[in-house]
Protein backbone atom coordinates (compact mmCIF):
# COMPACT_ATOMS: atom_id res chain seq x y z
CA UNK A 1 0.00 0.00 0.00
CA UNK A 2 2.81 2.40 0.96
CA UNK A 3 4.20 1.30 -2.59
CA UNK A 4 1.22 2.82 -4.36
CA UNK A 5 0.93 6.26 -2.13
CA UNK A 6 4.19 7.01 -2.93
CA UNK A 7 3.94 6.35 -6.61
CA UNK A 8 1.12 8.41 -6.64
CA UNK A 9 2.97 11.57 -4.56
CA UNK A 10 5.30 11.00 -7.65
CA UNK A 11 2.82 11.52 -9.86
CA UNK A 12 1.84 14.86 -8.40
CA UNK A 13 5.02 16.04 -8.06
CA UNK A 14 7.38 14.71 -11.49
CA UNK A 15 6.02 14.55 -14.94
CA UNK A 16 5.14 10.71 -15.83
CA UNK A 17 7.54 10.65 -18.43
CA UNK A 18 10.30 11.00 -16.19
CA UNK A 19 9.38 8.85 -13.28
CA UNK A 20 7.46 5.86 -15.58
CA UNK A 21 11.04 3.89 -15.74
CA UNK A 22 11.06 3.56 -12.00
CA UNK A 23 8.32 0.79 -12.51
CA UNK A 24 10.94 -0.84 -14.58
CA UNK A 25 13.01 -1.24 -11.14
CA UNK A 26 10.19 -3.28 -9.29
CA UNK A 27 12.22 -6.84 -9.57
CA UNK A 28 15.57 -5.02 -8.66
CA UNK A 29 13.98 -3.88 -5.42
CA UNK A 30 12.17 -7.50 -5.07
CA UNK A 31 15.36 -8.69 -5.32
CA UNK A 32 17.00 -6.74 -2.34
CA UNK A 33 14.29 -7.04 -0.52
CA UNK A 34 14.30 -10.73 -0.64
CA UNK A 35 17.95 -10.87 -0.23
CA UNK A 36 18.01 -8.81 2.48
CA UNK A 37 14.88 -9.04 5.00
CA UNK A 38 14.15 -12.45 3.80
CA UNK A 39 17.82 -14.25 3.37
CA UNK A 40 16.73 -15.56 -0.40
CA UNK A 41 20.14 -16.59 -1.74
CA UNK A 42 20.97 -14.58 -4.48
CA UNK A 43 22.48 -16.84 -7.04
CA UNK A 44 24.38 -16.07 -10.12
CA UNK A 45 21.39 -16.66 -12.50
CA UNK A 46 19.52 -13.72 -10.27
CA UNK A 47 22.44 -11.39 -10.74
CA UNK A 48 22.93 -11.83 -14.47
CA UNK A 49 19.08 -11.19 -14.84
CA UNK A 50 19.29 -7.96 -12.58
CA UNK A 51 22.45 -6.85 -14.09
CA UNK A 52 20.37 -6.95 -17.78
CA UNK A 53 16.85 -5.44 -16.19
CA UNK A 54 19.49 -1.95 -15.20
CA UNK A 55 20.89 -2.57 -18.69
CA UNK A 56 17.48 -2.04 -20.07
CA UNK A 57 16.71 0.78 -18.08
CA UNK A 58 19.79 2.57 -18.85
CA UNK A 59 19.51 2.22 -22.46
CA UNK A 60 15.60 3.21 -22.41
CA UNK A 61 16.73 6.67 -20.08
CA UNK A 62 19.56 7.00 -23.04
CA UNK A 63 17.42 6.29 -25.97
CA UNK A 64 19.27 3.69 -27.44
CA UNK A 65 17.26 1.56 -28.91
CA UNK A 66 19.64 -0.05 -31.57
CA UNK A 67 21.57 -1.46 -28.60
CA UNK A 68 17.83 -2.25 -26.56
CA UNK A 69 16.52 -4.36 -30.20
CA UNK A 70 20.05 -6.25 -29.63
CA UNK A 71 20.26 -6.98 -25.84
CA UNK A 72 16.29 -7.87 -26.53
CA UNK A 73 17.53 -10.60 -29.25
CA UNK A 74 20.53 -11.69 -26.98
CA UNK A 75 18.16 -12.20 -24.07
CA UNK A 76 15.61 -14.28 -26.17
CA UNK A 77 18.52 -16.65 -27.27
CA UNK A 78 19.65 -16.98 -23.56
CA UNK A 79 16.25 -17.57 -22.86
CA UNK A 80 15.78 -20.55 -25.53
CA UNK A 81 19.46 -21.91 -24.50
CA UNK A 82 18.31 -22.14 -20.81
CA UNK A 83 14.78 -23.45 -21.59
CA UNK A 84 16.63 -26.29 -23.73
CA UNK A 85 18.99 -27.12 -20.94
CA UNK A 86 16.03 -27.12 -18.63
CA UNK A 87 14.37 -29.55 -20.73
CA UNK A 88 17.13 -31.98 -20.85
CA UNK A 89 16.84 -32.26 -16.70
CA UNK A 90 13.69 -32.71 -16.49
Amino acid sequence: FASYLAWMWMLGHYPATKISVFVFLTPVFALLAGAGWLGEPVTPGLLVALTLGLLHNWLILHRHYLLLRLLLLLQVLLLLLLSARWASIS
